[in-house]
C-alpha cells in the first residue's frame, strides 16, 4: 500500500511515493506547520509520518469505527477525525488523546474541515445535514438538513481564506453561507438538474469551482463568478470518481485529485483580464485602514449595495477592493447580515434555509411495561411472563410478583429501600434500588430472585460502588444485567457471580431480556428534527456474543415507548405514534425491521374517526395477536388496583387492499413467513408448522389456477417446503391443464430432492461400516494391543471335505406331545380360560401361529 505526495512548485507537479504500509490507507491530511502527514488505514489506526521524508513516527490514535475523513487545524493543535459511528473526535496532538467528542449527526460523518480561524468545524453527514461546530465548546451552532443523501459520500464544503463564507453544495446549486449569521447570502446555480459534488471557493471568495455531472452524463469542472452569477469556464473530466478539488496559489489554476491518486491541473480557468482568486484579498490587505471613510449604518449599507452592483457589471480592481475593505472594516453592530439573493442577483424575500435549530435533549431512559416509579403504587414491569407491582411506604418497598400462568404461586416480599426499577423473565426477576444512608449518601442495591431454584436460598443481593446507582435492569435465563449511572453495563450470573463490566455504547435508553437474548437500545447521537437516533444491540447470553447491531427506527417526531420480544423470539418496538415494528428474518442471514401494525389506524377502524380515541398500552405481542391495556388517552397510566384486564387485538400489517381476499391471503402469508423464519432461526421449527404453511399455499394455489394467474401460482409453488406438497401442486396443475406449470414444478421437485439427498442421514450399512472402522481403530490404538514383530508363516491349503449324507428329518418332541394332547378327549365340564393375546409375549404369539399352521397342514 502506497501514499503518494504531490508537490506543486514553479508551475509543475512532482509526485513522490512513500514507503509501503501494512494496511490499506483510507484517508490522509497534512499540516505544513507541523510538517507531518497523518494517514488513516483500514485497521482504524492513524499514523503520523514526516511530510518531507515520509518516515513513520508514531500511531496517534486507534478508533473502533471506520475513519472517513480527517483535517488538521491551522495552528496544528487539533486533529478532527470523522467516523461511521456518527461521532467526530477532536484529538489533541500534543497529548495524543481525545479532547472532545462531537455528537449530533444521525449516521456516519463523511467530511470535516476547520475554518481558517480554527474557531469552527464544518461537517457533512450521511443523514444529509451540514453541521457547524464550535470547537471550544463542542456544541453544534447550526445545522442545515438539505444535502443530497444519495451523493453525500462525494460532497465537500470549502471556506474562504478569511473564513467569512462557507461554500456548500445543495442539490444543483452552491450556497455561500455567511459566518456567524449562518444564512445563505449567495446562491450559484449550475444550470442543470444534476447534483453538485465537490466544491472549492477561491481564497478571496470571488469565484466558486465545483464538479457536477452534465446532461451528457459526463463530469465537468465549472467555475463561476460569485458576484455576477455567471459561468466563467467549463472543463471536462476523464474520470467519474474524485477525492479533492482545490485552488492553486496563483488563483488562476485548479487541481483535481481522483480516486486513482492522479493529480490533474487545469490552468487558465480565470482569464488574465480578470482578477485572480487571490489578488483581491492581497490588495485589500495592503490598503491602510485610514482610507476607509466613516459612515453610519444606513449610509454604509447603501454604499456597499451600490458598489456591489458596480462589481457585477465591471471588472475593475479598485471597485472590488473597496467592497471587500468596507465589509472587513465595519464594526460588528454596524455590519448587518447579508441579504439573501436569488439566482438573478436580486435580493430574495425568503431565506435559503429555514430557522432549524437542532434538538439537544436525549431520549429519556425507561423500563418497558413500567409506570412512574414516584407513585405510591406502580408497575415495575408487565410482560408475557407476569407483572411486578411496587407499593412504597415509609422508605420501604413492598413487591408483588404475579404470574400469568395460574399454576405459579404469587410472591410477596418487602425491601428496606426504594426499588426504582425491575424486570422479570421465565427464570427469575431482578430489581434495582437506592438505599439512603444516615449520612445522606445513596447506595445502589441489586436484588435477584430465582423462580425455579432447587435450593432454599433462591435470591442474592449486592451493593454497587459508591456514587453508582442503577438506572435500568434486565435478566435472562443465565445472566443478570444492570445499567448504572456511570454508563456501565454490569452483568452477573443467576447465582450472583459478577461476570463483566461492559461499556458497549453511549446513552442507554432501555433494555430487556427473554430466554437467552438481551436487547439493549441506546441513542447514538442527538435527535434530528425531534426524531431520536436510536440503535439496537442484540446479545446471545449463553454463550455471550453480539448477534446484531443496527438502527432501531421510530416514526418521525416520535419517541420510543416499549421494547420487548415477541412470542416467537424476535425483538419488537412500539413508539408514541402507535407503530409496531419487529426485527424479523427476511432471508438467509438477513434481518430487517418490518412494520407489523399501525395501532392508531386499527383503533380508528374499530371506534370510528373520533378525536378522543383510546390508547393501547402495550404489554406483549406475537406475530398473530397484540395484548394491551385500553386507556382513555396516551397520558393515562394503568391502575394497579383494580387490576386492569388485557385486551387482544389481531395484528394487521398495513398492506394494500387488505380487506380483499388477496389481501387476506397476503397477510396470512406474511405473518406465517415471519413465524417460520423465527422458528428456523431458533431451530425450533416443527413439522406441523411446515404442513400448515403448505396447506395455506395449496389452497391459494388452487384459487390462482382457477383465475389463470400462472405467475402467482409459480411463485406460490416456490414457497412450498415439502416434496409431498409439490406433488399435490403438480396434481392441481394437471387438473387445470397447465403443462408448462407442471414442468416448472417438476424442476422444483428435482431441486428439492437434491437438497434432501445432500442432507440425508447415512444408510444402515454405511453406519455399520463406520462403527466397525471406529472400533477397529480404537482396538489398534489401544495400549493393550501389541503387534507381532515376527513374520507369520503362510498356512497350507486345506483339503476339500467329502459331502455328508442327508439326515432323516426328526419329528419334534414338542410336536408329538401336542398331537397326543389333541387326541385326548376334551373335558366338557372344564371351563376354558381366556387369555388375551395382548398379555402373551411376542415370541409366544409367533410360536402359536406357526404351530397352528403346521397342524392344519397335517390334517
Amino acid at each position: 500500500m502506497l501514499v503518494v505526495k504531490h508537490t506543486f512548485e514553479n508551475g509543475s507537479v512532482t509526485s513522490q511515493e512513500m514507503s509501503n504500509l501494512t494496511f490499506e490507507p483510507v484517508c490522509c491530511t497534512a499540516s505544513a506547520k507541523l510538517k507531518r502527514c497523518y494517514v488513516a488505514c483500514s485497521d482504524n489506526a492513524i499514523r503520523a509520518l514526516e511530510l518531507d521524508t515520509f518516515e513513520f513516527r508514531e500511531v496517534v490514535e486507534k478508533t473502533t469505527q471506520t475513519i472517513t475523513s480527517m483535517d488538521v487545524s491551522h495552528d496544528g493543535s487539533l486533529l478532527a477525525v470523522a467516523t461511521l459511528d456518527s461521532r467526530i473526535q477532536l484529538i489533541a496532538l500534543d497529548r495524543k488523546e481525545v479532547a472532545k467528542s462531537l455528537v449530533g449527526h444521525q449516521g456516519g460523518v463523511l467530511f470535516v474541515v476547520f475554518d481558517p480561524k480554527d474557531q469552527f468545524l464544518s461537517s457533512l453527514g450521511a443523514d444529509g445535514t451540514l453541521r457547524v461546530w464550535d470547537v471550544e465548546s463542542g456544541k453544534c451552532v447550526t445545522a442545515k438538513p438539505y444535502l443530497n443523501k444519495d451523493f453525500v459520500k462525494r460532497l465537500s464544503c470549502s471556506w474562504t481564506e478569511a473564513g467569512e463564507y462557507l461554500a456548500v453544495p445543495f442539490e444543483s446549486k452552491v450556497d455561500l453561507i455567511e459566518r456567524g449569521v449562518w444564512n445563505s447570502s449567495i446562491s450559484l446555480h449550475s444550470g442543470g438538474s444534476k447534483p453538485i459534488q465537490l466544491v472549492a471557493v477561491s481564497p478571496n471568495g470571488m469565484y466558486v469551482a465545483f464538479i457536477c455531472e452534465t446532461q451528457d452524463f459526463l463530469f465537468s469542472v465549472i467555475v463561476m463568478d460569485a458576484q455576477a452569477h455567471t459561468e466563467i469556464k467549463r472543463m471536462q473530466l476523464e474520470t467519474d470518481e474524485f477525492n479533492q478539488l482545490c485552488w492553486c496559489e496563483d488563483g488562476r489554476s485548479l487541481l483535481v485529485l481522483d480516486c486513482e491518486v492522479r493529480l490533474t491541473k487545469f490552468e487558465g480557468v480565470i482569464p488574465e483580464g480578470m482578477i485572480s482568486g487571490t489578488e483581491a484579498a492581497a490588495a485589500a490587505n495592503a490598503v491602510p485602514s485610514e482610507t476607509v471613510p466613516k459612515a453610519t449604518a444606513a449610509t454604509t449599507k447603501g454604499v456597499v449595495s451600490e458598489t456591489a452592483k458596480a462589481v457585477a457589471s465591471s471588472e475593475e480592481e479598485e471597485e472590488v477592493v473597496t467592497v471587500r475593505k468596507l465589509r472587513r472594516e465595519l464594526p460588528a453592530e454596524e455590519n448587518p447580515p447579508a441579504e439573501p439573493r436569488d439566482a438573478l442577483g436580486g435580493v430574495s424575500t425568503e431565506d435559503a434555509f429555514d430557522g432549524y435549530q437542532p434538538e439537544t435533549t436525549l431520549h429519556e431512559p425507561f423500563m418497558p411495561g413500567a409506570t412512574e416509579a414516584e407513585q405510591e403504587r406502580c408497575f415495575l414491569a408487565w410482560n408475557e411472563v407476569g407483572l411486578l407491582v411496587k407499593r412504597a411506604a415509609d422508605g420501604e418497598s413492598s413487591i408483588e410478583i404475579e404470574f400469568n400462568d395460574a399454576k405459579r404461586r404469587r410472591v410477596l416480599f418487602t425491601e428496606d429501600y426504594d426499588v426504582v426499577c425491575g424486570s422479570l423473565c421465565d427464570s427469575g426477576a431482578v430489581f434495582g434500588g437506592v438505599r439512603e444512608e444516615e449520612s445522606g449518601r445513596n447506595t445502589g442495591v441489586i436484588l435477584y430472585r430465582a423462580f425455579n431454584s432447587w435450593t432454599a436460598r433462591a435470591f442474592w443481593r449486592v451493593e454497587l460502588p459508591t456514587g453508582e446507582l442503577p438506572e435500568l435492569v434486565a435478566c435472562t435465563d443465565s445472566l443478570v444485567f444492570v445499567a448504572t449511572s456511570r454508563g456501565y453495563l454490569r452483568s452477573w450470573s443467576v447465582s450472583g457471580v459478577q461476570r463483566s463490566v461492559l461499556n458497549p455504547c453511549g446513552h442507554i435508553v432501555t433494555m430487556v431480556g427473554a430466554g437467552e437474548r438481551l436487547a439493549v437500545v441506546f441513542e447514538d447521537s442527538y435527535p434530528l428534527e425531534d426524531t431520536p437516533n436510536l440503535k439496537l444491540l442484540l446479545y446471545n447470553t449463553a454463550p455471550f456474543a453480539r448477534v446484531y447491531e443496527g438502527p432501531l427506527p421510530v416514526s418521525r417526531r416520535a419517541s420510543l415507548t416499549w421494547v420487548g420480544f415477541t412470542k416467537e423470539g424476535c425483538v419488537a418496538s412500539y413508539d408514541s405514534h402507535c407503530m409496531v415494528r419487529a426485527l424479523a428474518s427476511v432471508g438467509p442471514a438477513a434481518r430487517e425491521w418490518v412494520v407489523l401494525m399501525n395501532v392508531k389506524q386499527a383503533m380508528k377502524d374499530k371506534y370510528g374517526q373520533n378525536e378522543a380515541l383510546p390508547y393501547c398500552w402495550l404489554v406483549a405481542l406475537s406475530f398473530r395477536t397484540l395484548k394491551y391495556v385500553l386507556l382513555p388517552s396516551a397520558a393515562a397510566v394503568p391502575p394497579t388496583l383494580p387490576r386492569p384486564f388485557l385486551s387482544v387485538l389481531e395484528v394487521e400489517p398495513p398492506l394494500c387492499a387488505r380487506h380483499s381476499p388477496a389481501g387476506t391471503f397476503e397477510k396470512a402469508l406474511l405473518l406465517q413467513s415471519y413465524e417460520l423464519a423465527a422458528a428456523r432461526e431458533e431451530e425450533t421449527v416443527e413439522r406441523g408448522q411446515l404442513l400448515g404453511f403448505d396447506k395455506m399455499l395449496l389452497r391459494q394455489l388452487n384459487a390462482e389456477l382457477g383465475s389463470n394467474q400462472l405467475l402467482r401460482a409459480e411463485y406460490l409453488c416456490s414457497l412450498l417446503n415439502t416434496a409431498a406438497a409439490l406433488k399435490k401442486a403438480a396434481i392441481l396443475a394437471e387438473k387445470a391443464n397447465h403443462p408448462e406449470l407442471m414442468d416448472r414444478i417438476e424442476e422444483m421437485m428435482m431441486k428439492k430432492n437434491e437438497e434432501v439427498e445432500a442432507v440425508a442421514a447415512p444408510s444402515f450399512e454405511s453406519r455399520l461400516m463406520e462403527s466397525a472402522s471406529v472400533k477397529r481403530s480404537a482396538f489398534t490404538e489401544s495400549p493393550y494391543h501389541v503387534e507381532s514383530h515376527y513374520p507369520m508363516e503362510p498356512m497350507e491349503p486345506m483339503e476339500p471335505m467329502e459331502p455328508m449324507e442327508p439326515m432323516e428329518p426328526m419329528e419334534s418332541v414338542d410336536h408329538e406331545e401336542r398331537r397326543e394332547r389333541s387326541e385326548r378327549p376334551e373335558n366338557a365340564f372344564k371351563k376354558t380360560k381366556y387369555e388375551s393375546p395382548v398379555k402373551k409375549s411376542l415370541l409366544g404369539q409367533l410360536r402359536s401361529v406357526a404351530v397352528g399352521g403346521e397342524a392344519k397342514g397335517e390334517d
